[in-house]
């Protein structure tokens, strides 16, 4: 959802080649960035949830 949503921003769709400034960042870093983080996250969540102790239903922690 993140790269459809940036995608026209990347590819400069719709922008006008006289006006430099319609568009000053450079968004295809900001998007590398952005999908970074949020694997990041979902890598860091997923180790969390997979590291953390596991009990049975009917079993109590020492």
């Amino acid at each position: 959802m993140l790269v459809a949503f940036a995608a026209p921003l990347v590819l400069d769709l719709g922008g006008r080649p006289d006006n430099a400034s319609l568009r000053p960042r450079d968004y295809g870093s900001g998007l590398v960035s952005a999908v970074a983080v949020v694997w990041g996250l979902a890598a860091v969540t997923a180790v969390v949830l997979w590291a953390r102790p596991r009990f049975d239903r009917g079993s109590r922690p020492a």
